[in-house]
């Protein structure tokens, strides 16, 4: 058995993580409740519309994603970075077309915050395996099989904790928002205290 030390103290540490999937929540929200060019204008991203699209997704990200040069702003910037990419190419922004962005719906938010803190935690989980490995505390073998494992098991436990929510009438700042994204970093990382 490998104990992997993700308790408790980890989500509460996780504070860029939450940071980014409440930037990404409110952002997204903002779009289906008030279309995408009032969104960008009210992050004050007005000089960027009618830029390339790729030109779009960039200004968003270094918007949303939390700044500073921690290890933790570093993966929630990823985090971020992926969870646009994935959007990108659900919506197949290829051709150009920013209007794209207004033809999503709640079940799209719920996708969004899914998959950054999923990202996330994953990174991080990879993070503290590979500290791990360096002070040989668990072998390569393990490693592998472990990396293989987890990636489900992040996902899994974070998959339905959204589907009760008016996720398009919340704000992710604070109140409700927040509380949900900090109930569900606690509850995966529960779910990851004991990886066998």
């Amino acid at each position: 058995m490998y104990k992997l030390e993700v308790e408790h103290g980890a989500s509460r540490a996780a504070i860029s993580g939450k940071t980014a999937a409440s930037n990404l929540g409110d952002f997204f929200s903002g779009v289906i409740n008030q279309g995408i060019e009032r969104t960008l204008e009210s992050y004050g991203l007005h000089h960027i519309i009618g830029d390339s699209v790729e030109n779009v997704f960039m200004a968003i990200a270094e918007s949303l994603s939390p700044k500073g040069d921690s290890i933790e702003n570093s993966i929630a910037r990823q985090a971020t970075i992926d969870t646009l990419a994935f959007v990108y190419d659900k919506y197949e922004f290829e051709d150009n077309n920013i209007e794209k962005f207004n033809s999503m719906k709640e079940d799209d938010i719920r996708e969004v915050l899914e998959l950054c803190i999923e990202s996330y935690i994953y990174e991080r989980w990879l993070q503290e395996l590979g500290i791990r490995i360096e002070k040989n505390a668990i072998s390569e073998k393990q490693a592998i099989r472990l990396e293989m494992d987890v990636k489900d098991l992040v996902k899994s436990s974070i998959s339905f904790d959204f589907q009760d929510y008016d996720l398009l009438n919340i704000n992710f700042k604070d109140g409700a928002g927040k509380s949900i994204i900090d109930n569900i970093y606690k509850q995966a990382y529960t779910q990851l205290e004991v990886i066998e």
